[in-house]
């Protein structure tokens, strides 16, 4: 166990914990203490221990949890309030969770037994960035939120982000918010669905938004059912997968009808369920399929792409909506695995927050896609693209049966006389 003092101090409310090859003093300076002293956190205040790992250079939970019960007693006796832990193993033992990355940016209690009274944040390791600088936005946003914790300032990402929120559930009122939604130039959706194969998906619910902070919300085929126990008593509520034909003529009427530009997330799969929920009979409808692709695909952006432009290195990137959008709404995730298992209200809150965070990564990202030439590619390749992968996911690629003809007398004619060549051959 080794440690470094920057200033000279009595007490040391934070510490910053990370793996050894990385204890450097002067990269330690450079990346955690100076950038903390300007937001107001004194190197005086800060110390850095090692973490430790075993020959193999690996950490299982056991092995942590006995460095630990020397490590900790050793900070609480230096007056240490704050855990800045850059590295993930240890992270998730301290905090208690069985991942990590979704917990940037969020100051959460120790869980060891006896140090509860400690704050654990997520810290990221200055080495990483050689293999990505564009991690740097993550090392910034967990040292302001250590600075927060420090100050009382801290706030959890995402709250307060929903300023107004409809959820409406008659027919009535759900034709009324999406008549209101054609004042709106632009909008963001989202959908949540029953499975993530098109024939089985159905629209549980939907969302749009006509900025970061408003939307609305509603159940399509989502449909709540009581369950109760032996004595009549409801002791719980699931959800059922029922088609709502109404709701869903109201949806196909607003989809023809409105003007403006509706940005998606990851559009190949929530347009597709949405073209052949509303307009396709089966999966043989051509005709309906034809005219979902028309009117769904005729004033569209897809945030998915639009950050796949702005963001592609030899790095690599993260495409999810979550973690491009965890700055602004934080771990906001719910199980959705299996939609019936969510309560209705949770549901649609979570749908919403879904549109507000497309929103939020289209005017973040789009700027930057433009700013990198990468818009002329965008609408005259990529976007266009998805009409066209949307319609073969839905049918299959589409062949005209007299071509495939001549292309198997032509593929026949050149495998009989390559097969000639190798049959009358001596060597053979």
């Amino acid at each position: 166990m080794r440690h470094i003092v920057f200033t000279a101090s009595d007490q040391y409310p934070v510490a910053i914990l990370i793996k050894s090859a990385a204890f450097n003093k002067q990269e330690l300076l450079n990346n955690y203490t100076t950038p903390l002293d300007k937001l107001g956190v004194s190197d005086a205040d800060v110390i850095s221990f090692t973490l430790k790992y075993n020959e193999k250079n690996k950490a299982p939970a056991g092995f942590i949890k006995e460095y630990l019960d020397r490590l900790l007693p050793e900070l609480d006796g230096l007056g240490t309030k704050y855990l800045y832990v850059a590295d993930s193993s240890y992270f998730k033992v301290l905090a208690g969770q069985a991942r990590a990355e979704p917990h940037f940016g969020y100051a959460l209690p120790c869980k060891i037994k006896g140090f509860e009274h400690l704050t654990v944040i997520l810290g990221l390791n200055y080495g990483a960035l050689i293999y990505n600088p564009d991690l740097q936005a993550k090392l910034d946003l967990s040292l302001q939120t250590l600075a927060s914790a420090v100050d009382g300032s801290y706030a959890p990402l995402g709250l307060g982000i929903i300023h107004s929120a409809q959820y409406p559930k008659c027919l009535y009122d759900i034709t009324k918010a999406l008549e209101a939604l054609h004042q709106y130039p632009s909008l963001s959706a989202d959908i949540e669905a029953f499975s993530l194969r098109f024939n089985e998906a159905g629209i549980g619910t939907i969302a749009f938004a006509w900025d970061q902070h408003n939307g609305i919300a509603f159940a399509v085929d989502y449909v709540e059912r009581e369950i109760k126990n032996e004595h009549d008593r409801v002791i719980n509520m699931t959800g059922a997968n029922e088609p709502n034909e109404d709701v869903a003529t109201l949806l196909r009427q607003f989809f023809e009808t409105y003007p403006g530009k509706i940005t998606w997330h990851h559009a190949a799969y929530d347009v597709k369920v949405i073209i052949y929920n509303l307009w396709m009979k089966d999966g043989l409808d051509t005709e309906g399929l034809l005219k979902g692709l028309d009117v769904m695909y005729r004033c569209i952006d897809d945030t998915k792409i639009i950050a796949y432009l702005a963001t592609n290195s030899t790095a690599g990137n993260v495409l999810g909506l979550k973690p491009l959008a965890h700055e602004f709404a934080g771990n906001w995730a719910v199980e959705v695995k299996d939609i019936c298992q969510v309560p209705l209200n949770d549901l649609l809150q979570y749908n919403l927050i879904d549109a507000l965070s497309t929103h939020y990564v289209r005017d973040k990202y789009l700027p930057i896609m433009i700013q990198d030439q990468q818009q002329e590619l965008y609408e005259s390749l990529m976007l266009p693209s998805l009409k066209l992968i949307t319609q073969m996911e839905l049918t299959g690629m589409p062949l005209n049966p007299m071509k495939v003809k001549e292309a198997r007398i032509q593929l026949e004619f050149i495998r009989d006389g390559h097969l000639g060549v190798i049959l009358t051959s001596s060597v053979i």
